[in-house]
């Protein structure tokens, strides 16, 4: 009886030593693929950013009317208050590199993650948006 016991003791320690190996793995994981594919860059770097990769696309996600009145040269508009913005999104290259922006960062982070969802893999949201853009241009360089 004593050796059964033992036995089943081991057994059950074995058994939840296994399970949470499993739980942290699964843990691990989730951990893993919750890391975002976004990454922040301030107005300033951008040039720089150009510098390395010319070939960086810049979407603007403000609307039509905003982009209209002023928009980052070569910025694609993509309207992400648009119905249509997840079908036009998906028709674009999922392996090249965006720079998105909007008026300040709120439609952006929203665009964004979007992205990332859809699978896109080279993702750059620049803080502060067009408005951070535009006070970036008008102060004299250091």
């Amino acid at each position: 009886m004593k050796a059964l016991s033992k036995s089943l003791f081991i057994l059950g320690s074995v058994s939840a030593l296994s399970f949470g190996a499993c739980v942290h793995s699964q843990n691990s994981a989730q951990a893993k693929n919750q890391e975002s594919l976004i990454q922040h860059v301030s107005p300033k770097q951008v040039p720089m950013m150009f510098r390395v990769n010319p070939d960086i696309i810049i979407l603007d996600v403000r609307t039509p009317l905003e982009y209209k009145r002023g928009h980052m040269d070569g910025a694609v508009s993509l309207n992400y208050a648009s119905f249509k913005f997840k079908s036009r999104l998906a028709k674009l290259d999922k392996d090249a590199a965006y720079l998105v922006h909007c008026k300040s960062g709120h439609r952006s982070m929203f665009a964004t993650k979007a992205m990332e969802r859809a699978g896109f893999t080279t993702i750059y949201e620049m803080d502060g948006g067009y408005d951070g853009w535009k006070k970036r241009a008008q102060k004299p360089s250091p």
